[in-house]
């Protein structure tokens, strides 16, 4: 996305969000987190959600998470 700071940061338990300086954090076994990912940069960005959406899908299908992680 265009001119905007977003670092997703995923842990064994939760899922850290940073958006133009904002801190959220989202737990894993949360029913869908990247729902509420999606209105919280929505609201900080004011970008369309759709666009936002698709970030974040495509974030989320492109993750692969470490293969010696620690539970």
């Amino acid at each position: 996305m265009n001119n905007i700071d977003i670092n997703i940061e995923i842990t064994n338990q939760k899922i850290f969000l940073t958006c133009e300086g904002k801190h959220s954090s989202y737990k894993l076994s949360s029913k869908n987190p990247r729902k509420s990912m999606i209105a919280r940069v929505v609201k900080l960005t004011g970008l369309p959600r759709k666009e936002v959406g698709d970030y974040l899908k495509a974030f989320f299908l492109n993750y692969k998470p470490p293969t010696n992680a620690v539970e």
